[in-house]
Order: structure tokens, then sequence, then C-alpha cells
């Protein structure tokens, strides 16, 4: 705090003490005296039916950084569930080779999770 109040001649008396006490480099030191007068926030507290609350302020939710819809309904996306785990959790490199070979396998396959109907089989195939 006095670190943060103080003026320029202050400042570098400071973090010249600072530095000779921990050893550590100038610019590190710089970053943690400003840090810490960053991270101390005021705790704000209330009585509630007797007892001692603490209230934190609530986080800020980020954008959403899509736009539009998703590409895939409901249905293909549990096909492709179903298909990824068959094969047993391939990252999507691997996994889309399999599927334009081993599709007409997939489609006459009895499995009950795969569901693959005509609109999900051209979702299906990049």
């Amino acid at each position: 705090m006095r670190y943060q109040s103080g003026d320029r001649k202050t400042k570098t008396e400071i973090l010249n003490e600072f530095t000779a006490a921990t050893g550590y480099n100038r610019k590190y030191a710089l970053d943690l005296l400003n840090r810490t007068a960053k991270l101390k926030q005021p705790e704000l507290f209330t009585v509630i039916d007797g007892e001692t609350v603490i209230i934190k302020p609530e986080k800020k939710k980020r954008p959403a950084n899509r736009k539009g819809k998703s590409a895939y309904g409901l249905e293909t996306v549990k096909c492709l569930a179903a298909i990824w785990r068959f094969f047993r959790y391939k990252c999507g490199k691997y996994l889309s080779p399999l599927i334009r070979e081993q599709m007409p396998y997939l489609e006459a396959s009895k499995e009950p999770d795969f569901h693959i109907t005509p609109e999900t089989k051209k979702n299906c195939l990049p």
C-alpha cells in the first residue's frame, strides 16, 4: 500500500530495499509490489439470522464467442458420439477416414445406438 501511494522517489527507495532483502530481480519485484495491491480487495460482511456472512461479488460472465446456430442437430450428435465410442474415442484426424470407410458397415449394423438415417449420414460424412 505504501508503494502504491508513494511518489517516484519513495517507490525507488522501497523497490531498492525490497530487492536487497529478497534478492529478486527488479522487474519481478515491481510485478509483485503492483500485484499485491490489485489482489487485496476488502471483504464485505453482513449479519443474516445472527450469523456473519461474507459477501462476494458476482463473477462476470464472458460473452459467447460463437455466432450462429450449431452445425449438427441432436440426432446427428448422438450418432457421432456413438460412433466415436465405438471407435474407442479416436481423435478427429483418425476418426474422419474411419467413418468414411466404415459407413456402409455402420449403416447395416444392428447396433441400436447408431440410428444412421440419410440425414445423419449426410451430416456425418465430411
